[in-house]
C-alpha cells in the first residue's frame, strides 16, 4: 500500500518520514453545527482514511469562501479526527473501517489468485 503525500513539516518533532509528512486539503466554509456534522460525518473520514494507512500524522484544512479563497486554516491530528463522531450515532468508526478494508483485501486476495496481463 502506497499513497500520495503533499507536503513535510520540516519543523515536526521526527523528521522521518511518515511522521513528518502533511496532508493537503480544502473545503468550503462552514456557518452552521449542521453543516459541521455533515463534515465530519462524510468529509473527515475520506480524510481519515486518506492519512491513517500511510502514517500521515496531520491534515491541514483550508476553509474557502463563495469566490475561493482560502480565510482560515484548521489542522486536524489523524489520531484525533474520530473524536468529532465519537458521540454522533451515524458516526463512522476506525475499528469498523479497518475491519471492512481487511475483509475486503482478503476477499481480492482469495479471489485474485493469477495475474493476467488481459
Amino acid at each position: 500500500f502506497s499513497g500520495e503525500v503533499d507536503c513535510l513539516n520540516p519543523q515536526a518533532p521526527c523528521t522521518q518520514p511518515p511522521s513528518c509528512y502533511v496532508e493537503l486539503k480544502t473545503s468550503k466554509e462552514m456557518h452552521s453545527p449542521g453543516q459541521w456534522r455533515s463534515f465530519y460525518r462524510h468529509k473527515l473520514l475520506k480524510w481519515w482514511a486518506q492519512s491513517f494507512l500511510p502514517g500521515v500524522p496531520h491534515v491541514v484544512a483550508g476553509f474557502r469562501n463563495p469566490e475561493g479563497f482560502v480565510c482560515s486554516l484548521k489542522t486536524f491530528p489523524t489520531m484525533e479526527m474520530f473524536e468529532n463522531v465519537r458521540n454522533d450515532r451515524e458516526g463512522w468508526n476506525p475499528s469498523v473501517c479497518m475491519n471492512f478494508c481487511a475483509a475486503f483485501l482478503s476477499f481480492a486476495q482469495s479471489t485474485v489468485v493469477q495475474d493476467d496481463p488481459r
